[in-house]
């Protein structure tokens, strides 16, 4: 009798701990279960990853990434006049022409008639007066992004895209520098926001020595063939 009792309490206790695991797992696999769980077990700040946010930033940096290369695509072939603000705070002007890969400035009077010119691989900075000529590599300068045809984002680092308004319109940042050497300065373009679309309107360059220099567009006029 006894033997009776125990295997009928014994299958009665196999029965209802089958139904109360049954449960624990439904709730386990439930929203609040999940919550629940990770709290007893001391994450009480789980989350469930957002996807549908994760996908919309994406989608917003990959659609800023096309209208940035497409602002550069604009830029291949163009004669821009420019006023430069240096680390000193003096300020001159000058004008330069960009076929990319060619690149060719020069400074206005009163300025020293300072010319950067690219030749194989190199930028060559002369002054005709003092007959003073230096060179550098083109891939190891802040101005290397900037005379690729290809995208911004395979030929340069991208450190830092961010936005700035003022009463003039919406601006946003770009800040490259070359894959070639990291510690040789960087470049930050300057993008202003046309209709949806982007127009490059200047640049900022810091060196190695982190002296900044301040281009600003006067003028820019394209010198690609017109399309009938």
């Amino acid at each position: 009798m006894l033997f009776i009792l125990f295997f009928f309490m014994s299958c009665s206790f196999f029965k209802a701990e089958a139904f109360f695991s049954e449960k624990i797992k439904k709730v386990r696999n439930s929203s609040q279960g999940n919550v629940f769980f990770n709290q007893i077990s001391g994450n009480s700040f789980y989350q469930k990853p957002n996807l549908k946010a994760e996908n919309l930033k994406s989608a917003k940096l990959e659609n800023r990434r096309i209208l940035i290369d497409q602002a550069m695509k604009q830029f291949d072939s163009v004669c821009v006049s420019f006023k430069q603000k240096n680390s000193d705070l003096s300020f001159i002007e000058g004008r330069f022409v960009l076929k990319k890969p060619f690149f060719k400035a020069q400074y206005l009077p009163p300025a020293a008639p300072i010319v950067l010119e690219t030749s194989g691989g190199m930028i060559v900075r002369s002054n005709p007066l003092t007959e003073e000529v230096d060179s550098f590599e083109i891939d190891k300068t802040p101005l290397y992004p900037l005379l690729q045809k290809e995208s911004l984002f395979k030929k340069a680092v991208v450190t830092k895209i961010y936005n700035k308004y003022d009463q003039t319109g919406q601006y946003i940042f770009v800040e490259v520098r070359p894959i070639n050497d990291p510690e040789g300065g960087r470049v930050t373009l300057l993008f202003k926001k046309v209709n949806c679309k982007l127009k490059l309107t200047g640049w900022m360059i810091r060196d190695a020595q982190e002296r900044l220099t301040i281009v600003t567009f006067s003028k820019v006029e394209s010198l690609s063939p017109q399309k009938k």
